[in-house]
Order: C-alpha cells, then structure tokens, then sequence
C-alpha cells in the first residue's frame, strides 16, 4: 500500500474490496507460501484455505542472480525465504533503473503469480519495486494478517478469547471440519509459532526482526 495510507484507512478498503477467490491479489507471507498446497480440482495453490494465484509480499532481497532473459532475487520477510523471478520485459531505460535499485539489502514490494518451476515453489513478478517507506513493512503484515483470519472466518473457524483461530466449526462456508487453523507466521496452527506463539505475538517477532534487519 502506499505510504500515506494509513492503517485504519487500509483496513476500511480490504474490508471494501474483498479477498474471496483465486483472481483476487493476495497478501501473503513466505510462511504461507511454503505450506501452501496445490489443488488439482481449482489448478492453484490453497493458502489460509482458498485457492490462490496472483499475491504481493514484502520483504528484504538477500539475493541477486542476473540471468539473460530474468532476474532471480532471494526475498525474506522474517518468516521465511522464497525465490522471486522477474523477467525482463523490454529495454525501456525506467525499468533498467529501477531493475538496479532491487540491490542485495533493499526491501522490495512484489506482485506476481504463485507457482512451482523446476519443482521449486516461487513468485513469477508481474511487478517488482523497491520499498521507500518502512511503513509499507508494517502495513503488509497487518493486511496479511486481517486476511488469513477474514478466510478463515468465512471458513467456520471459531476463535478463542485472545483472538486466535482454534477450531473449524462444522457446516462453515467451505465446509471447514474441526482442527488447527493454518497459521501464517512461524510454524504451528492458528497462527501460533513454536511454543505456541500466538498470532499477534508472531506478528510482533515479524516486525522487530524486519526493523532490526532495516537499521544495519
């Protein structure tokens, strides 16, 4: 989202626009992305329950591979990495400038298709720019989180007092049976991490570690 949104602003237009189905653009942690399951009836991957395609992440590029026809970039957002490629479209002199701004340590906003190449799960970068305002980080995290527990309510999840997803009460709308929620930090369910962090602790842990990353 763009820096001068802020976060109630940003919650009032998820809630506007929606995040039901596959064609819609996804917030998502790497987490997330490499507990994601493919689904052979929908031809997409399962994230938080629903079928998923396009997505965006932040996060930080650890790693810069130039090839001929793409770039392959390392981007890691504190729960995981995930491998990005970013083809190259044209030699139109903005893209080229841009292309050198995606550097070893910037944090970079990216938008693409999820998908598994060569049997490798990665981000296929429809867009890919550079992150100027840390508050985006901050942002993204949040949006991430408002739409794993928004799918999972549509789901049938119940959710216990601290706010966490437990279980998946029967006759949800996708027909959710009872269980562990799929979390979308650390490992674990619900949202919880090793030794059942729980999700707004997980989140807490994302951010420090992004803002650590930032100031060295």
């Amino acid at each position: 989202p763009p820096s001068n949104v802020t976060p109630p602003e940003l919650l009032l237009r998820v809630e506007q626009k929606g995040y039901g189905g596959k064609s819609a653009v996804r917030a998502v942690t790497v987490k997330q992305l490499g507990g994601a399951d493919f689904d052979d009836a929908t031809e997409s991957f399962v994230v938080s329950g629903e079928a998923v395609q396009d997505v965006t992440l932040v996060g930080k590029i650890v790693s810069v591979e130039e090839k001929s026809t793409h770039a392959e970039y390392g981007v890691c957002d504190g729960t995981g990495r995930v491998t990005v490629r970013s083809y190259i479209n044209s030699d139109d002199g903005a893209e080229e400038k841009q292309r050198a701004e995606l550097r070893q340590g910037r944090y970079a906003r990216v938008f693409g298709k999820f998908r598994t190449q060569a049997g490798e799960k990665c981000v296929s970068a429809h867009s890919m720019r550079p992150v100027t305002d840390f508050n985006e980080v901050t942002y993204h995290l949040l949006e991430a989180v408002y739409t794993h527990l928004d799918a999972l309510k549509r789901q049938g999840y119940s959710f216990d007092q601290a706010g966490n997803p437990v279980t998946g009460a029967p006759g949800g709308v996708t027909g959710a049976s009872a269980g562990a929620a799929p979390g979308a930090f650390v490992g674990g369910g619900g949202g919880g991490g090793a030794g059942g962090r729980p999700t707004w602790k997980a989140l807490i842990h994302c951010m420090s570690c992004a803002l650590e990353a930032a100031s060295t």
